[in-house]
This record gives C-alpha cells, sequence and structure tokens, in this order.
C-alpha cells in the first residue's frame, strides 16, 4: 500500500486512480473518507469517496448530498440522537457511528 497525502498532488493522485460512479452512495460498513473536491476543476468530480472495498470513487455528487442521502437511510436520525445524548452532556452532543469506528462530536 502506497501512502498518499491529502495534499493537492494527492488528491489529483487519488482522481487518477478512481472510477466515476453516478450513483454513488456512503456505506457504513466500508466507507472511510469523504473528500469535498468540487473547487478543484476536477472532470465530473465534486467529491472523492474513499472506500474498503470498492478503491477510490468519483462522484458528481456534492458532498453535502452525499451525507444528506447517508443520514436519511439510518434507522435513527442525528437529531434523535442529538436530542437523547445532549440531556447528558453540557453542550450538545451528537454521535456517528461508521461501520465499526464512532465518532463523537459537539
Amino acid at each position: 500500500m502506497e501512502t498518499v497525502f491529502l495534499d493537492l498532488n494527492g488528491v489529483h493522485a487519488l482522481y487518477r486512480q478512481g472510477y466515476f460512479d453516478a450513483d454513488a452512495t456512503l456505506d457504513t460498513q466500508t466507507s472511510l473518507l469523504l473528500w469535498d473536491c468540487h473547487d478543484l476543476g476536477l472532470k465530473n468530480c465534486r467529491s472523492l469517496i474513499l472506500d474498503a472495498k470498492r478503491g477510490v470513487i468519483i462522484s458528481d455528487k456534492e458532498s453535502t448530498c452525499l451525507v444528506n442521502q447517508f443520514i436519511k437511510r439510518q434507522p435513527v436520525g442525528l437529531l434523535l440522537a442529538r436530542c437523547l445524548i445532549s440531556p447528558l452532556a453540557k453542550k450538545p452532543l451528537v454521535c456517528l457511528t461508521f461501520g465499526e469506528r464512532s465518532y463523537l462530536s459537539r
């Protein structure tokens, strides 16, 4: 596995390795990274998705759209999660789970 730095040259290298998928979505089990790159001038590329199984996916959807589609598919939305967790914290808190990884966000 080669090391790729996520600077401008690294994003261009990922773009060259990727494949275009008009129906790209985020997968809870395999999606590793969503990179918003609509202002980099890459052809048909507004977002890059790094996926453990599918590799580098080039999407013409904005990252906001991909995240919103992801949230709509979840059985418990972020608003409900925030309502359930926030009484336990001083500040509003959201728990995001992606596969085996969980992230807490304030």
